[in-house]
């Protein structure tokens, strides 16, 4: 795993084709420059570098590195993070602001040497512009790709520059909207280049404070100006991008927070003509979780925002969020942050762009926390047009489990630093995924796609929210009192707010198996379970993606749409979404114990006929919005021809000056020539798809007949072996059997030995003790008989004398 001998041989054989050959003197011309101060990192990368053919210097601290750099220009920089002398954040300041002196047309790709790379301190490196990261101990497989990547994009920044020095990109002065805060250099466009408009839009005063309009989408202008193929100079797309419209509203005078509206400028083609139509879709409001931001799901939700005009989201952070303000005094539950979206509400309603309409339809988005929210607003306003809430993940109530989570996070919180605020991040990060999400992806990249999108919000706001979600407003007796549908999406394997909450909004309101009976109205409930953590928005993109746009676009709600004359056209009826996933469920389950693999492959065929019919019929949906958009386009052109008639010449003259009707004549013969290719394209997509499909199963096919023939094979072969096993288990148990039968025989015998010899022994001590004590009587005895016959004789003496 990557070693350097593995990596070593692999280069070997490389290198044998001319086009290695041809390589290996590209990379010769590249300079690369190691700074570490252990030899035997350096060592190794310099020999698989050269390997590759690249030109290697190594220095051991900081100050030969800034040596080497003053007196040759490299490509690649290497910098371990523990340099002697000069740390690495210097060197790459000191580096870049060289580059920026000596007027160098590219920079250096820079990449530090880390000994962990989730402990890392990123804000060091904040301001240095660093490429990359590599951890250590060095490996080839990871070394040597970064290291291409890294020569790749430096020598594409060099072309690019190179190519911008030939060919400045020309800019229109008309097009130029001049502002002081930004300087524009107006040059005079050449024939041969494709122009490039750039328009800056400032919004109107509307009393809100920081507030701008800005495209959602970027254009990139030096690109598009640098790319030589032949464009379409005739083709004017009058469709804008959206709008994403930033403000920021004082709740009070200690309280803001910002809020965003996105909106598509295209106008919509169900306005705008003699008998009023309504869109199909509708708008939504978004409440996202406790510690999100609404940048990261304006991400999420911009696609939709684009493929459908006239629709709006607000999204907004509450307060204790990023930029928002916020008294020590305000508890930050769900009720007040109800409140403060109540206050928003009335402040952007209207009809402008920078407004949010309450009179039309909508639906409220509450994930996690915000479910709270969602659902408390929800039964305090009692909105008509509010269409139905949409929970991922939502919050009912304040569990035991909850509480012990923030509690944690509250206390882990308390202890961190204000220089690190990473390790909040790392802490209530492993309650978002599930096992099976980072089974399939590391928790490192799990990570960063998290944090990918900025969100700067403070150590206190952070505190205080944990504080306030510890205090949330029981949101289940208030249940009831939401007249408007729910479909409740929750993750099976959520640890942060687990599954039986999607049970909780059930309670007290009518059951239904599928969204489109749910969406019917009323006080009706439908569950959606998904395989997947909390963070579905992340594992689950594209379900939840669809499954949104789904129920904004009204695809299953049919009393929404006039119903066609034709059967052709007729809306599909979509499958319940919870069978799909219930049967997806047990599938799955009953695959992973006792499933062979034809069955699998059989399961497999089953699951790709639902999902082609569950996508025939979204198809069929999207092409009867696209249709009815085209027939209101012709009524609204044909209302203006009329109107154009009727109208005083002068007036006209007068409203219209800026409108010029033949400004694009070609546009719907080109757009209805590119519908039939794109027809034709999908016809073609889909023959090729099946020619596929038949060539996959044939293959899967061929595939389970080997794999039974090899089971068979295998199955005799574990039988003789099993066998051959059995017997020399036998021979080794039998042997083991006569071994401990001797060793027990040879232990019953030296056990009675001791026992005869200790009983003999014993009976010998007995004897001569008896021996010894009749001894000792004896002389006693005799003793005594000795002085009594000697008292006597001499009593017979003295009576004699």
């Amino acid at each position: 795993r990557g070693s350097s001998r593995s990596v070593d041989k692999s280069f070997k054989v490389r290198t044998g084709t001319k086009k290695d050959k041809k390589q290996l003197e590209e990379n010769s011309k590249i300079n690369l420059l190691i700074a570490d101060s252990d030899e035997a990192t350096i060592k190794l990368a310099k020999r698989l570098l050269e390997k590759q053919g690249y030109r290697v210097d190594s220095v051991s601290n900081g100050d030969d590195c800034l040596q080497s750099v003053q007196k040759k220009k490299y490509s690649v920089l290497l910098l371990s993070e523990n340099l002697s002398r000069k740390d690495a954040p210097s060197i790459v300041r000191w580096i870049r602001k060289k580059e920026k002196s000596d007027g160098y047309r590219s920079k250096a790709q820079l990449l530090i040497l880390v000994q962990r790379i989730l402990s890392v301190d990123y804000h060091v490196y904040n301001d240095a512009e660093v490429d990359g990261f590599l951890p250590k101990p060095l490996e080839g497989s990871r070394l040597i790709p970064a290291i291409e990547k890294s020569v790749l994009e430096y020598q594409e920044s060099m072309v690019m520059a190179s190519k911008i020095e030939e060919n400045p990109i020309p800019i229109k002065s008309e097009d130029i909207v001049a502002t002081k805060s930004i300087p524009v250099k107006v040059m005079k466009p050449k024939p041969p280049r494709p122009e490039i408009a750039l328009s800056i839009e400032r919004p109107e005063n509307s009393g809100c404070s920081d507030l701008m309009k800005t495209p959602a989408k970027k254009l990139k202008a030096k690109t598009k100006a640098l790319d030589p193929a032949p464009t379409l100079q005739k083709e004017k797309v009058k469709k804008e991008d959206p709008i994403s419209f930033d403000c920021v509203f004082n709740y009070d005078e200690n309280t803001s927070f910002p809020y965003a509206i996105l909106s598509n400028n295209s106008k919509s083609p169900f306005t705008g003509s003699p008998q009023e139509h309504h869109p199909p879709w509708c708008n939504m409001i978004v409440c996202h979780d406790v510690f999100d931001n609404l940048e990261r799901l304006k991400v999420f939700v911009l696609p939709m925002v684009t493929r459908y005009p006239g629709m709006k989201i607000l999204l907004w952070n509450y307060p204790g969020q990023a930029f928002t303000t916020f008294t020590d005094d305000a508890i930050l539950n769900n009720k007040f942050h109800a409140e403060c979206l109540s206050r928003l509400l009335k402040h952007v309603k209207g009809n402008g762009r920078e407004n949010f309409n309450l009179d039309e339809p909508f639906f409220l988005l509450g994930h996690g926390s915000g479910a709270a929210i969602a659902t408390y607003y929800s039964a305090v306003q009692r909105l008509t047009t509010l269409k139905g809430l949409v929970l991922v993940n939502g919050l009912s109530h304040v569990d035991s489990h909850y509480a012990s989570v923030f509690h944690d996070c509250r206390n882990v919180f308390e202890c961190s630093p204000e220089s690190r605020p990473d390790l909040p991040i790392y802490f209530y990060a492993r309650f978002l995924f599930s096992p099976g999400y980072l089974s399939k992806t590391s928790s490192s990249l799990a990570l960063n796609i998290y944090t990918a999108v900025h969100n700067p919000i403070t150590l206190r706001g952070r505190k205080r929210l944990c504080q306030g979600v510890l205090n949330h407003v029981d949101t289940r007796p208030l249940l009831k009192d939401i007249a408007s549908p729910i479909i409740s999406v929750h993750g099976e394997n959520a640890t942060l707010v687990r599954a039986f909450h999607a049970s909780e909004y059930i309670k007290g309101r009518t059951s239904c198996p599928t969204i489109a009976q749910a969406l019917k109205g009323g006080n009706r409930t439908a569950v959606v379970l998904m395989k997947g953590g909390h963070e579905l928005f992340q594992e689950r993109k594209e379900r939840v993606a669809l499954l949104l746009e789904q129920i904004v676009t009204g695809y299953h709600d049919k009393n929404r749409l006039p119903p066609e004359n034709s059967t052709e056209n007729s809306i599909v009826a979509l499958a319940a979404v919870t069978q799909i996933v219930s049967e997806q469920t047990n599938r799955e389950e009953f695959r992973q114990k006792g499933k062979e693999f034809e069955d699998k492959f059989f399961d497999q065929v089953i699951d790709e006929g639902r999902e082609e019919r569950l996508r025939s019929s979204w198809n069929v949906y999207q092409e009867q919005i696209t249709n009815r958009q085209e027939a209101t386009n012709q009524m609204q052109s044909q209302y203006r021809e009329k109107e154009f008639k009727n109208e005083n010449p002068t007036k006209l003259a007068r409203d219209r000056a800026d409108f010029d009707r033949n400004e694009y004549p070609e546009v719907k013969e080109y757009m209805a020539w590119r519908i039939r290719r794109h027809k034709k394209r999908l016809a073609a997509f889909d023959r090729s798809a099946r020619i596929i499909q038949c060539a996959l199963r044939v293959f899967m096919a061929k595939t389970m007949i080997s794999r039974l023939k090899k089971q068979m094979a295998a199955t005799r072969i574990q039988s003789y072996i099993r066998g051959i096993l059995g017997r020399n288990v036998f021979k080794d148990k039998k042997k083991e059997m006569w071994a401990a039968m001797l060793v027990q025989r040879a232990i019953r015998g030296h056990k009675g030995r001791n026992i005869s010899y200790n009983k003999r022994m014993e009976r010998k001590a007995q004897i001569s003790v008896a021996r010894i004590m009749r001894g000792l009587i004896s002389r006693r005895r005799f003793c005594a008989i000795l002085k009594k016959r000697e008292f006597g004789a001499t009593k017979f003496q003295s009576t004699w004398r």
